[in-house]
């Protein structure tokens, strides 16, 4: 079954709509004419003051707030998410569970969309991972989103609450500020050696990010009657090295290698099967590895 455009008419909340991934699916929406309204902690750019925007003032930790913002929406998109190990719970799993909590005393709410991560199946199982394989994290942070997971799932079986979990592979594009990807381009721009852990080898699915806001976007009109998850990742997976190579040759020269010590929590080789969110909601990653570097490239190149 392939989805039909989103209805414009609905009116999408965006929780985390200033970060890296929030602020291109925001983009997004209101190119589509949607009516977006943004919960938020400090005051955003003006380009997000546009027509049919609306910007509400707090965060997901904030009971009164959410509720203020829950009230005016129809569809709920939670992107908020810390890498930081000192906000792993606080927001990814507590922000999550008083997110749910508001929600279920509002009968108007048609769909809770999670951002999560595939960083929630663990190390690597000699394939692909599908949805229906039980999440076995082997990181703090994957184990945070997959917490904030089984909140939504309890919550949506509890409460008739759909809810959508879309569990995104490595994104990486313009704007990023921490990612494997950016720290490698800006290594290159500034002339100074790029540290990599181990050998190099571990191997990833790199998606762009606009690849990961059509994922989100094509989530919008699926009939979710309860609780869902779909794979949100790239077509093939690459060695740091050989996205290393990629980069050189776009850049035109060599990047300088400092190998350090492992991180305790780095996975080998991380991959999703995206089949069935092809399948099911007409998901295609369109963005290749050389064409998201290249993009990349230019943005940091003019910032």
């Amino acid at each position: 079954m392939i989805m039909k455009k989103p209805n414009n008419k609905k009116r999408i909340l965006v929780l985390g709509g200033t970060g890296f991934i929030g602020s291109r699916l925001v983009a997004k929406l209101q190119e589509e004419g949607m009516f977006v309204n943004l919960l938020v902690f400090d005051n955003p750019s003006e380009s997000f003051s546009k027509k049919n925007t609306t910007i509400f003032k707090g965060d997901i930790t904030d009971e009164k707030a959410l509720e203020k913002a829950v009230k005016n929406s129809d569809i709920i998109i939670n992107l908020v998410g810390s890498f930081n190990k000192d906000f792993y719970y606080s927001l990814n799993v507590a922000g999550s569970a008083n997110l749910l909590s508001v929600c279920k005393e509002f009968s108007h709410i048609k769909k809770i969309i999670f951002i999560s991560s595939e960083a929630v199946y663990g190390d690597y199982a000699g394939r692909p991972y599908k949805e229906k394989d039980i999440p076995k994290p082997t990181t703090e942070y994957g184990f945070s989103k997959y917490l904030a997971e089984q909140i939504c799932q309890f919550y949506s079986q509890k409460y008739n609450i759909p809810v959508i979990i879309l569990r995104l592979a490595n994104t990486y594009g313009p704007g990023q500020k921490v990612g494997v990807i950016s720290e490698c381009i800006n290594s290159a721009l500034q002339n100074r050696p790029f540290k990599i852990h181990k050998t190099g080898r571990q191997r990833r699915d790199f998606l762009y990010v606009d690849d990961a806001v059509d994922g989100m976007v094509r989530s919008i009109d699926y009939p979710v009657k309860g609780f869902e998850v779909f794979n949100i990742s790239g077509d093939k997976t690459y060695s740091l090295l050989e996205m290393i190579s990629i980069t050189e040759k776009i850049i035109g020269k060599k990047i300088a290698l400092t190998l350090v010590s492992p991180k305790k929590q780095d996975l080998v080789h991380m991959e999703e099967s995206n089949k069935k969110a092809k399948n099911i909601l007409g998901y295609m990653p369109k963005t290749s590895l050389r064409e998201g570097i290249t993009k990349t490239i230019n943005y940091l190149k003019n910032k």
